[in-house]
């Protein structure tokens, strides 16, 4: 780029006073101090390029200021550069700036909140945030995050195992962990590990006091959490394995709504026995999980119809299973774990849906028609089915019917059908 030469030496000193060391010049005729551009005949010119000029007589195309201030003017702040070069330095400092600006610091934001860098770049911030510009100005921050993040973890990891009686089997399994990350938490914490991982399994029915929770359904605490494990848990019997591991049923819900599991837990220990779970893939949140390892829980569970492998082949409980005076609790717990909500439309009117397999379904919608004398909608979705209304006053009518005499339910969802 071929600048415009610059006036001769003494037409600019004619003009503006300038002494070595100075980063700035003075105009003779009014005094006022010139940092970064001056005109002289109606044409502009940068103070650094005057100043080089002044003390060298060259006239390059294009200078660098050596500290990045732009504002420093200083012949000694002054170092000629080529067109390239210059290009290089204007990228270097926008990306600078970039890292100054409210976009990553929004982004930091997302990330100390425990938020994935998926969920930032694909859903949070899209558009304002690419892939790539998250990995190049946000990649080292990140991950020193999941450092920090994987240390915690690890940390509920040796709390799990020394919980446990050092019984490794029943952390890896509850904490959904292979021996490698049990060893790396346990040498992180500097723990000895037994010779034999399984342990005592004596030692696993010690915090147990309500092997017969679920005996029979007899109160609104086993009622809703059963309809919570009916929705969101499993029960595993694994014969070829140790009798200490052989039978589990668990349940894992967002961190938000740790305090049911805690809840949970403690009904059945005592106290709280969770595991957090922070999942490899980034779309996914942090969440808790519940464990029991007990052979005749796992089995009342079976009776009253939470079966292995449930997915496709769940029943609605019958009255034997769930009494009709406790059906509302069993619903509610089944409704938090795969039920929905919502207030739509300028009206603002409520909705609520629940989707479960096509026998479970099928049943529910029964009993709903019957119990409220009204047609809900019922319709298939894939593999599954789904029971839905957005009738204003039956909505109601089933919200009061779940929600009668409760102590025990998932609060985001109470908030949004009681509008708080």
């Amino acid at each position: 780029m071929n600048r415009i030469p610059l006036p001769s030496r003494d037409t600019i000193l004619s003009i503006f006073n300038y002494e070595n060391g100075w980063g700035f010049l003075i105009k003779k005729k009014n005094g006022r101090m010139a940092e970064e551009t001056i005109k002289i005949n109606k044409q502009g010119f940068g103070v650094g390029r005057v100043i080089y000029f002044l003390e060298t007589g060259e006239q390059p195309e294009n200078l660098k200021r050596i500290d990045g201030n732009y504002r420093n003017n200083k012949f000694d702040n002054l170092t000629p550069i080529t067109e390239q070069e210059k290009l290089r330095e204007g990228q270097k400092r926008k990306r600078e700036e970039f890292k100054e600006s409210e976009t990553i610091l929004k982004a930091k934001n997302l990330i100390d909140e425990g938020y994935s860098g998926y969920q930032i770049y694909k859903n949070l911030m899209k558009g304002e945030i690419s892939h790539p510009t998250f990995r190049r100005y946000l990649g080292d921050y990140y991950e020193s995050k999941k450092i920090e993040k994987k240390k915690d973890f690890l940390e509920q990891v040796k709390d799990s195992f020394l919980r446990n009686n050092k019984i490794g089997k029943y952390t890896m399994d509850e904490m959904s962990i292979g021996v490698e990350t049990l060893t790396e938490a346990l040498n992180l914490f500097n723990i000895e590990k037994q010779d034999n991982l399984t342990g005592n399994t004596n030692n696993l029915r010690h915090g147990i006091i309500r092997p017969d929770f679920f005996e029979k359904i007899d109160c609104e605490e086993n009622a809703y959490f059963l309809g919570l494990m009916y929705a969101d848990g499993y029960v595993v019997i694994r014969e070829n394995k140790p009798k200490s591991t052989s039978h589990l049923a668990a349940i894992s819900l967002k961190s938000s709504d740790d305090y049911l599991l805690e809840k949970f837990s403690d009904l059945i220990y005592g106290k709280r026995l969770l595991s957090k779970i922070i999942y490899e893939k980034e779309e996914h949140s942090d969440a808790y999980k519940f464990s029991i390892h007990n052979k005749r829980i796992c089995l009342d569970l079976i009776n009253l119809g939470c079966v292995p492998n449930k997915s496709k082949i769940l029943q609605f409980p019958t009255e034997e299973q769930v009494p009709e005076n406790l059906i509302h609790h069993f619903i509610r717990g089944y409704f938090d774990g795969d039920g929905s909500c919502g207030i739509y439309g300028e009206k603002d009117k409520l909705q609520f849906s629940i989707c479960g397999s096509v026998f479970f379904i099928d049943s529910l919608s029964k009993y709903l028609n019957k119990k409220f004398n009204y047609k809900f909608s019922c319709y298939n979705a894939g593999n599954i089915k789904v029971v839905a209304s957005s009738h204003s006053q039956k909505v109601i009518e089933f919200r009061d019917f779940i929600y009668e005499n409760s102590s025990i339910s998932m609060k985001r969802k109470r908030d949004i059908f009681f509008r708080k």
